[in-house]
């Protein structure tokens, strides 16, 4: 409805222009308050649209590999085991193992809050050597895990100009001598999804981070990762572990 009402006032100082210009009897002050009569309708018409441009939030994707981006921490896992010999006793038992978290933080660098964003990782490609990249057609976009112990939510408030939130990208969990690294999705997934970042073998991931108010933003991020753990971070980091 607004956008008839536009076309109509458009329309109405067109004609009014072409009358000026034609006639040439019009005094200079009825022809400027003829020109200003469509910026000011325009904006009567769409004022609440250019105020909710100019203080709309903005989210902003940032990553680097190093602290506290990435960091080294514990995984505490709830195993259930049996008693030997006792088929039928069984008992909870608590493993605690090394892992390094590689995450990004989403920020709000807008005018005010972004509400309800979740992070999506949309598309994964993977590539053998120095060729092209091949998707992952079965692939199936799922969300990402916030770096939050609070909360479990898939969405997430983000005020402007405060710290932002982290998101988990992936992780590398010890195994031995190995790390094993995986894409820390939001549980519960497809058992089918992929979900192992390969050793020896790039990968790259599109995430976008959505928002009920504000635009879209995208990243992809390449990962490559040795296979080989080291209990040192700076020896983990660039060297056993490269995101960009």
């Amino acid at each position: 409805m607004r956008k008839l009402i536009f076309f109509l006032v458009l329309i109405v100082f067109l004609v009014g222009l072409f009358a000026c210009l034609h006639y040439k009897k019009v005094e200079l002050r009825d022809f400027l308050s003829l020109i200003w009569f469509v910026p000011l309708t325009i904006f009567a018409l769409f004022q609440e649209d250019f105020k909710n441009y100019l203080s709309a939030p903005k989210l902003k994707l940032e990553f680097k590999l190093e602290e506290p981006y990435c960091l080294k921490t514990q995984i505490t896992q709830v195993l259930e085991c049996q008693t030997r010999g006792i088929p039928s006793s069984t008992f909870e038992r608590k493993v605690v193992f090394d892992a390094y978290y590689f995450r990004f933080r989403v920020r709000n660098i807008g005018k005010t809050q972004a509400r309800l964003c979740e992070c999506v990782a949309e598309r994964l490609w993977i590539n053998e050597g120095e060729g092209e990249w091949e998707e992952i057609k079965t692939f199936q976009a799922v969300n990402l895990n916030w770096s939050n112990a609070k909360s479990q939510d898939e969405f997430l408030n983000i005020n402007p100009h405060s710290p932002g939130w982290f998101c988990d990208l992936v992780h590398t969990e010890q195994v031995g001598y190995q790390a094993v690294m995986h894409i820390d999705y939001k549980a519960p997934f497809p058992n089918s999804q992929y979900k192992v970042i390969k050793s020896n073998l790039k990968h790259k991931i599109l995430v976008t981070v959505y928002s009920e108010n504000a635009k879209p933003v995208s990243r992809e991020f390449e990962i490559y990762h040795s296979g080989q753990w080291k209990a040192v971070s700076e020896e983990m980091f660039f060297k056993e572990v490269t995101i960009r």
